[in-house]
């Protein structure tokens, strides 16, 4: 399977607190704030972000404030336009007297929950990528928790017949759980709460049928340019397993414990040595197709190698 002229963009969210000392799943002493009314736009209809270029945009999910950005071909630029495009929602918070919190899940007030709007607890259907069903609308733990996500949006060039890509994508989706999705593991600690009703391995939404949304990752990722730029390399690493029969053989064939491991609700911390004994197969697997086509490999070591480890806060 070829990817030709891959870009990358995403669709994720932001949860707001009237403290910046707040950064713990349940408690903290500052108090969760929804967005809605705060910034404008909706899914329908989302607003530009202000002071921003064309393509960066803002709008109220539920308690959320959600974003979108440019979509890149390029890990740097991916990652340049996540941290621009976070940084300005900082300071537009910041201005309106909220913080944006590094939290993936938190349960809100009764009295800031009033509107009806808020009291709905997921969105449209989403699938899944190993069993190709529907995914059941996830029950929430307590009336007002909720969830946000780093839905990461992955388009190609288009093939002369549809049916093609949509199987592409599918194939593409499993992929990123090998990359994206058990890395998170590791990553993300503090978004074992939020897997346990959103996130699950495999979980995406077709968008086009070369335009696939994968949609097991928390919003972790945007507040590290490091993490941010990763995530691009994970995708053309995606891609890349599926250019020899090895790497579509090694998704059938170990498809089963890679979900297990995702969807474990301890986080899987005791299954360490499993995930990157697969993260290492899968790998070699990638990397073995790109030498191929010789410069990517080059540049995918060098955006692993850099020193990205400065992180978005408020003030």
């Amino acid at each position: 399977m070829d990817f030709k002229n891959i870009l990358v963009g995403g669709d994720p969210e932001l949860l707001l607190s009237t403290d910046r000392k707040i950064d713990n799943i349940f408690y903290g002493s500052g108090k969760m704030i929804p967005a809605l009314g705060l910034f404008g736009g909706t899914k329908e209809n989302p607003v530009p972000i202000p002071g921003l270029p064309k393509g960066y945009k803002m709008q109220e999910d539920n308690v959320a404030l959600e974003f979108n950005f440019p979509p890149a071909n390029d890990g740097k630029d991916f990652s340049d336009r996540v941290t621009l495009a976070v940084s300005t929602l900082i300071k537009i918070s910041n201005a309106k007297g909220y913080y944006v919190t590094r939290k993936s899940s938190a349960i809100f007030d009764e009295d800031v929950m009033t509107d009806e709007r808020l009291k709905v607890f997921g969105c449209d259907p989403d699938f899944n990528a190993w069993t190709l069903e529907e995914n059941s609308k996830p029950e929430p733990p307590y009336p007002n928790f909720r969830c946000a996500g780093g839905h990461v949006h992955i388009s190609w060039e288009a093939e002369e017949d549809p049916s093609r890509d949509i199987l592409k994508g599918i194939n593409l989706m499993r992929a990123m759980d090998v990359f994206a999705g058990l890395s998170s593991i590791e990553e993300d600690k503090a978004g074992v709460t939020r897997r346990q009703f959103y996130g699950k391995a495999g979980c995406y939404r077709q968008v086009k049928p070369n335009w696939f949304e994968y949609r097991v990752l928390s919003n972790f990722w945007v507040f590290n340019p490091y993490l941010s730029n990763s995530i691009f390399t994970k995708v053309i690493e995606s891609a890349y397993l599926l250019k020899s029969k090895d790497g579509v053989d090694f998704l059938n064939d170990n498809g089963e414990k890679i979900q297990a491991l995702i969807n474990s609700p301890n986080g899987n911390h005791l299954e360490f040595n499993e995930v990157k004994a697969l993260e290492k197969e899968a790998f070699n697997i990638s990397h073995k197709n790109m030498e191929m086509d010789g410069p990517i490999t080059t540049v995918l070591r060098e955006v692993r190698s850099e020193e990205h480890t400065s992180e978005l806060q408020s003030p």
